[in-house]
């Protein structure tokens, strides 16, 4: 913007990811045909095409497309078009399960065929399970040991394998890799994946279809770990 908010200059931890972003639209690659699948997007010598990904994510073989809601009330008491992004109407009642089921319906089949392993304090237990259901996959999930027991009952009645171990998600994550390592069950990631990214990066798209009229001024993003917020 013009005047004293141009004077003022971006904090390093917004500077430098901006810088990268730009760099990377400069070197993007043209947009690939609509058949083109995601694994052929992934260039390891550099950096994934998130939005070509996240067009031919495969989440809607079994998430939903939410609706945009207006926020009538909270837009009147704010002198503004407030809209929620219902992911609270998907299976699982988060976002969560189009990471975790474009992760998974991307990986070589051979590779799941004997489950896979994820450790979640949050919703994301409840995505990989819903996804591994969907796909005829086994799952377990590594929970710390003060999970609640409904929560529990809750992935078990999805189909999921429980193990609790101990206090904190670090540890959790720990015994997650450690039983990937003894089962060679890979790991589905809860946010820091491509794939996963690219899935959550489908509400962001679907956003920008919904608001017809024009483009949101501002959308605002709750962040844990960070993979809706960079999808």
């Amino acid at each position: 913007r013009e005047g004293a908010m141009s004077a003022r200059p971006l904090p390093f931890r917004m500077r430098v990811p901006l810088a990268k972003i730009l760099a990377a639209k400069q070197r993007a690659p043209p947009m690939a045909s609509a058949g083109v699948m995601a694994e052929e997007l992934w260039d390891y010598s550099s950096k994934p095409n998130y939005l070509q990904m996240v067009l031919t994510a495969k989440v809607y073989d079994l998430a939903n497309e939410t609706p945009l809601q207006p926020a009538s009330k909270l837009s009147e008491r704010l002198g503004n078009r407030v809209f929620l992004k219902r992911e609270d109407l998907q299976p699982g009642f988060s976002f969560k399960v189009r990471g975790a089921y474009n992760k998974m319906a991307h990986m070589p089949a051979a590779d799941i065929a004997n489950g896979v392993v994820a450790h979640a304090v949050g919703s994301h237990g409840e995505g990989v399970a819903i996804a591994g259901h969907k796909l005829g996959v086994p799952t377990t999930i590594v929970v710390p040991e003060q999970t609640s027991t409904w929560k529990q009952k809750g992935l078990e009645r999805l189909g999921a394998e429980v193990v609790r171990h101990g206090r904190t998600h670090d540890a959790a994550v720990a015994k997650a890799l450690d039983l990937s390592k003894q089962t060679g069950r890979p790991v589905v990631p809860s946010f820091d994946d491509p794939l996963v990214i690219a899935g959550q990066g489908t509400v962001g798209l679907e956003v920008l279809r919904q608001m017809t009229s024009k483009p949101p001024h501002a959308i605002f993003v709750c962040c844990g770990g960070g993979g809706l917020l960079a999808g």
